[in-house]
């Protein structure tokens, strides 16, 4: 935008032109000159330190004196012209500043250059001095901070979880690194040197048995009753009870739920439907398999199979086999 003053006598305009320099609006204004003998105007320019919209004289850093025509004896000369000052907004990327600013043109509106004299507008032909007033740039940081030696040699993130007093231990936390619009100097720095370790290692634990274990010597297997007065009744030792998720065994003649089972390595152990064509086996605290458990329906179609379902309320270890009549099995 282009703005034009004209007129001798100006009654102390102030041209504005805001800028980024030093965070600072770079000001520029037109007084009547004094150092002119025949009259003129002084068109100083600076920074605005004070923010108070004003250039004051202590912030003035360069000035530009446009005087009139000397007076002479004799004949009256003619009449003289009009000092015309023009103002134009430089934006970000101008070839004379880089970072915005002001252009300042003077001249006397005399029509020089083909154009019109006193029509109180600066005509390119009728400049006869351009300066410019330019904002700073924004401060440069240059901070350099150096990086860890190598990965994990000097700072580590850990969001493991902690160890459990019992059965299970603690779950692993999140990390999230992200940078919005950059630390522009900050003292914050974020360096991709490092290398992320997902790897865990199973823990070592301990087999918890319970008041009652269910220790799977030799191969064994599992049948139905009606009630836990009928396995006792029929002698064996582990039996299973119609919809009863629970494994009995026979302690001095008294059905007693199993807290816990353990199958050696090299027995197998066969599980009869206890629930339709599912076996279900729940237990208060661990499961320990190191030989093979499966099942073994009962019913009559080559295409029906028993499912089997097995709940350790606590750990559950198995490093052999378990399986349903087919393929398909499910484990929990």
């Amino acid at each position: 935008m282009k703005r034009t003053l004209r007129g001798l006598w100006v009654a102390v305009p102030w041209l504005v032109s805001m800028g980024c320099g030093g965070n600072h609006a770079t000001l520029t204004r037109v007084v009547p000159a004094t150092a002119c003998a025949t009259g003129g105007v002084t068109v100083g320019s600076g920074a605005d330190s004070n923010d108070n919209g004003v250039l004051d004289d202590d912030e003035v850093k360069g000035t530009n004196d446009v005087c009139n025509g000397a007076q002479t004896s004799g004949m009256a000369g003619k009449t003289g012209f009009n000092t015309v000052v023009a103002t134009t907004d430089l934006a970000s990327g101008d070839p004379n500043c880089q970072n915005g600013g002001t252009q300042i043109d003077l001249g006397l509106d005399d029509g020089a250059g083909g154009g019109t004299a006193g029509d109180g507008i600066l005509q390119p032909g009728e400049v006869m001095s351009t300066k410019y007033v330019c904002n700073g740039t924004s401060p440069t940081f240059n901070k350099p901070i150096t990086p860890p030696e190598a990965p994990g040699a000097r700072y580590k993130i850990d969001s493991s979880g902690g160890n459990g007093a019992i059965y299970s231990g603690g779950s692993g936390g999140d990390i999230y690194g992200y940078m919005d619009y950059g630390t522009n100097g900050g003292h914050v720095k974020v360096f991709a040197t490092g290398s992320l370790d997902a790897s865990f290692t199973i823990p070592t634990l301990s087999f918890h048995a319970g008041d009652t274990p269910g220790t799977i010597a030799a191969d064994t297997v599992l049948n139905v009753y009606a009630n836990p007065a009928a396995g006792i009744t029929a002698g064996d030792e582990y039996f299973m009870v119609t919809a009863d998720e629970t494994l009995y065994k026979n302690v001095a003649a008294v059905a007693t739920p199993v807290t816990s089972l353990d199958v050696a390595s090299g027995v197998t152990l066969t599980l009869a439907d206890n629930y339709g064509s599912q076996s279900q086996l729940r237990f208060s605290d661990d499961i320990r398999n190191a030989g093979k458990i499966v099942t073994a329906f009962s019913g009559s179609s080559t295409t029906d199979h028993c499912t089997l379902y097995l709940y350790g309320e606590s750990n559950f270890f198995s490093t052999s086999t378990i399986s349903s009549s087919t393929p398909a099995a499910t484990a929990r």
